[in-house]
């Protein structure tokens, strides 16, 4: 019988083993084995033939082998029944636990003939409990378990060695140790439906008290629950003390500064302005706190400017407004008031910070310029009759100068015109360009350089190739703008410029947008509401160290963005009257209809040709569905081994039917894999990859929901550090990469794979 047993060959002790629902093996002294029931092939998916021998090790997880097989040989040194614990693989490739026995079956010598195993799963409450309770004990914070009466149920070791109190203890044992200037805050955060509140604790050992971010989580009545409320608690002592140095060090920053700094409440009442203030008003900073502030606007301002900043508080955005300010003496002058959101952990807005600074000056200065070009084109079109000739030629030099064809992208249409003013016989500096990216963003630009000749059109096209050569780098509107005027200062100071940057992201559809003192694009949606991408910056050779962020808003299929230079609006002398009549032009449905749309604006703006230079250029989001044609998208709701070695598994796959070669598919791999890693170290949450073949090269994307970064390729200081060397390998692995922040949380990676 014992030797039935042994080699499992024998037909009813077989089948009997095979009707078992448990794991049922016999294995040699050297843990190879040479039978499996059936629950085993049915449970790990391997058949008979793959598990005998060492084959079954295939299902162990890989971590527990050594211990395994150290084990085994102790034990059958010992010859004694022994209890045992594995990690098996499921076939759908999930790791689970079981516990069983390992017994020797003995010859009638009393020599061991071979082992038999059967092991079954470990309940699944049982093992979650036993898991909760070793990650706890595990943890630096204080880890707590309460019933519905806020009995402690749990509490970890962490916990017990800070307060000295065990499972067991009542509330009024716990509110003992909490700093009495603090214990109503906690009452009232614990019966209201908040979920974390900050506090100060008691440690036992020294009678200390310190802060503590607490947070917890209700769990309900049910009797199946083993407990009502779970809650951590986290040592803040040092940020807490930090976040007090940093206000006091920023009122001492604030007080340092010439322009006027001051704060709110998250409802918007000013609680704080510093000394440059009460300078100028004459009195005391106090005077404009709460909402008294709006009384020193200007009376034209003030609707204005209000309406904006009730907008920001109810949408979260960054305030921005321009208004007269009255000083104390009685005299407005121009401010530009910037404000932006601080939030808590949540994304909830709990503060803003913001300044006012003096640009009166800017202003008028801006108004001289604008009234000295004024009369030169009036000067330009008297002469026009003597320059007819030189016309000619100037139209055929900045023809020379613009994009000779825009992208071809299938989804998405573009249209431009260019038309040289009528009445100037010298070159003009209106320009527009478009261009895309080796990662597939599209950059759109367009210009108008004052005055106008020769060194007009050479300052035109310094100004396109910067804006180009810049992208290539960085592609961010701001940057570009900035290098550009950078450039402009150091080569024609004399001279300024206005521009508009936009920056399109195929995938995800986001166009973010900078202004250098240009008029603003138009927006047409395609339920036909016009919105303006306004950005306020002044113009190029005039910002002065400008550090904007730029603007973002979203394209969607059919949505028209029109771009254009102010001597579309401006051929009557009349900006507003101009700006009225482009409005209507663009809100009518024929203009979105046409299949030139910049030719139809020009057609109804300037029946009789123009008098200044004009460039206006259309851009039309497509259809989705073509846009997503070239498109293979994976998102997860959080980042892990088992999404990773998915995403690996469905990359190789998708480049292999594209025919791409092991060597470039491998590279991919690599570069998907330190992104994802990367995402789920620093990011954890839901993540999105993306694959793009619509470029020459195809473009992986990663996008998270983690803090935010932005990326410089280079090696760590540190290079055995693991920090910073993984996207260091990617951008060598690709030709090119860069990530970029997101809003209002997030980071953008994109690689352009081999």
């Amino acid at each position: 019988m014992l030797h039935d047993l042994g080699n499992m060959n024998s037909g009813p002790i077989r089948d009997f083993a095979d009707g078992l629902r448990q794991l049922v093996w016999i294995e040699r002294g050297d843990g190879s084995r040479d039978y499996v029931n059936y629950a085993w092939t049915q449970f790990t998916g391997l058949s008979r033939e793959q598990s005998l021998g060492f084959g079954w090790q295939l299902a162990l997880h890989p971590a527990d082998l050594d211990a395994v097989m150290a084990r085994t040989a102790t034990e059958g040194e010992r010859g004694t029944p022994y209890a045992v614990t594995y990690r098996f693989r499921s076939a759908d490739d999930e790791y689970r636990l079981f516990s069983g026995l390992l017994f020797p079956l003995r010859d009638e010598h009393g020599a061991i003939q071979t082992w038999i195993g059967i092991c079954s799963e470990s309940d699944a409450a049982e093992r979650a409990d036993d898991r909760f309770r070793r990650l706890a004990n595990a943890l630096p914070m204080l880890v707590w378990t309460t019933d519905k009466e806020d009995r402690l149920t749990f509490v970890n070791r962490a916990w017990h060695e800070y307060t000295g109190l065990p499972a067991g203890s009542l509330i009024a044992e716990r509110n003992a140790l909490v700093h009495p200037d603090d214990l109503g805050r906690l009452m009232h955060a614990l019966r209201s439906g908040a979920d974390e509140v900050e506090f100060r604790l008691k440690r036992r050992r020294d009678g200390m008290f310190r802060w503590h971010l607490l947070r917890w989580e209700r769990m309900g009545f049910g009797e199946e629950a083993s407990f009502y409320r779970v809650g951590t608690a986290i040592d803040i002592q040092e940020r807490h003390a930090a976040q007090v140095e940093r206000e006091r060090q920023m009122r001492v920053i604030a007080e340092a500064v010439p322009d006027i700094v001051w704060s709110s409440n998250d409802d918007g009442v000013i609680d704080y302005a510093n000394s440059a203030l009460a300078r100028y008003i004459g009195g005391p900073s106090e005077g404009v706190y709460g909402e008294k502030w709006s009384d020193f606007v200007h009376d034209d301002d003030r609707r204005s400017m209000l309406e904006t900043w009730r907008r920001s508080l109810r949408t979260g955005q960054t305030f921005e407004q321009k208004f007269r300010l009255r000083r104390g003496d009685g005299v407005y002058r121009w401010f530009l008031a910037r404000a932006s959101a601080i939030r808590d952990a949540s994304g909830q807005v709990t503060r803003w910070f913001g300044t006012a600074t003096d640009i009166d000056d800017q202003v008028r200065s801006t108004t001289r310029l604008r009234e000295s070009e004024r009369r030169y084109r009036a000067l330009a079109l008297e002469n026009a009759r003597l320059y007819e000739r030189e016309h000619r030629v100037s139209v055929a030099l900045q023809a020379a100068s613009l994009p000779k064809e825009l992208p071809d992208v299938p989804w998405l249409a573009m249209d431009a015109v260019y038309l040289p003013g009528s009445a100037e016989a010298q070159i003009g500096g209106d320009w527009y360009d478009a261009f895309r990216l080796p990662d597939g963003r599209l950059v759109f630009s367009i210009g108008d350089v004052a005055g106008s000749g020769l060194d007009a059109a050479v300052t035109m096209s310094n100004m396109r190739q910067i804006i180009r050569g810049t992208a290539q780098v960085h592609a961010d509107p701001v940057l570009m703008l900035n290098a550009a005027d950078r450039a402009l200062r150091l080569e024609d100071p004399d001279r300024f410029v206005t521009a508009f940057v936009a920056v399109l992201s195929p995938v995800t559809g986001i166009l973010t947008y900078a202004g250098a003192g240009h008029v603003p694009p138009l927006l047409r949606r395609v339920d036909g509401t016009i919105e303006e991408l306004i950005f306020s910056d002044p113009p190029l050779g005039l910002r002065e160290r400008h550090l904007s962020e730029t603007a973002e808003t979203m394209l969607r299929q059919g949505d028209l963005v029109l771009f254009y230079t102010d001597g579309l609006v401006e051929s009557e002398h009349n900006i507003e009257t101009g700006l009225r009549a482009l409005a209507a032009v663009v809100a009518d449905p024929a203009f979105a209809r046409s299949p030139n749309p910049a030719e139809h604006v020009q057609q109804h703006m300037l029946p009789k040709g123009a008098g200044d230079d004009v460039a206006i250029m259309c851009v039309t989001m497509g259809s989705d569905a073509v846009r997503a044609r070239d498109l293979h998208r994976w998102s997860s709701a959080n980042s892990n081994a088992a999404l990773l070695h998915r995403l690996r598994r469905e990359l190789r796959s998708t480049l292999e039917a594209r025919g791409a070669d092991m060597e470039r598919i491998q590279y991919a791999e690599l570069v998907l894999g330190e992104l994802a890693a990367n995402a789920a170290r620093y990011a954890p949450g839901p993540i999105e990859v993306l694959l793009d073949f619509s470029n020459p090269h195809p473009v992986l994307h990663v996008i998270d929901e983690g803090p935010g970064f932005a990326h410089a390729p280079m090696l760590p200081q540190d290079v055995m550090s693991e920090s910073g060397r993984g996207l260091y390998i990617v951008a060598q692995s690709t030709l090119e990469f860069s990530v970029m922040r997101r809003r209002p949380r997030g980071s953008h990676a994109r690689a352009v794979l081999l």
